[in-house]
């Protein structure tokens, strides 16, 4: 199976995606996001809270990209939030994020929310 389809499998699940963005700062590239992302599981009824980052290459990148900084305080102008929320809350952030791990991670990411991959 590949991450992909693995990935379809596990948003299958999901309910409801709601994101926010955390902080903005300045990136080489231009500007970035810390994101938190709440899921919203379909077959357990539980909320699960994610950690992700995005800039002007990915919208959909694991973890925080870097801790509180006064040096990388962002002035500029941030343009793209409110489409990346979008994207986000639309479902493609969630498919290109879990595309990200490994794939041994995000078996083991399915199988510790309870979803069967084998079906």
């Amino acid at each position: 199976m590949k991450k992909y389809d693995i990935a379809k499998k596990i948003t299958k699940n999901i309910e409801k995606i709601e994101a926010g963005i955390l902080k903005t700062y300045g990136v080489c590239s231009g500007v970035g996001y810390d994101l938190m992302i709440y899921v919203a599981w379909g077959h357990t009824s539980q909320f699960e809270t994610l950690k992700a980052h995005a800039n002007r290459m990915t919208w959909a990148g694991v973890g925080h990209l870097r801790p509180s900084n006064p040096m990388y305080q962002y002035t500029g102008h941030n343009n793209y939030a409110g489409r990346v929320i979008e994207y986000w809350e639309q479902g493609g952030g969630m498919i290109e994020y879990l595309q990200r791990l490994r794939k041994s991670d995000l078996m083991a990411f399915a199988k510790d929310r309870g979803i069967a991959l084998n079906d």
